[in-house]
């Protein structure tokens, strides 16, 4: 599954079959959601916000990054790209990447 940014970026060159645009639309938008409710977190430390609203505001944007990562139409699409060697390892980084989710949640 390619990734995008990071340090952990894969330099595998597996085909991917591209994702249906209604889920990639989904996606985007809530990647846009995601990057305003961060920066309204930084803005609320940077004005000292009661903490409370601070964390409630951490909790929305942890749910629109979940809806990004486990958008299903889109991870049916990354998962039926290359070989059944590549969608093996497809898969075991797809399980990694959940479990690191469900672990922060």
């Amino acid at each position: 599954m390619p990734r995008h940014g990071g340090h952990n970026e894969s330099h595998r060159t597996t085909s991917i079959v591209s994702p249906e645009a209604p889920v990639k639309s989904s996606a985007i938008r809530s990647a846009g959601a995601c990057e305003r409710q961060v920066a309204g977190v930084r803005a609320m430390v940077e004005v000292d916000r009661y903490c409370i609203d601070v964390l409630q505001e951490i909790n929305a944007a942890n749910q629109s990054l979940e809806t990004v990562a486990l958008v299903s139409g889109h991870v049916r699409t990354c998962m039926a790209g290359g070989d059944a060697r590549d969608r093996d390892l497809n898969a075991r980084e797809l399980m990694a990447a959940v479990g690191r989710l469900v672990k922060t949640a």
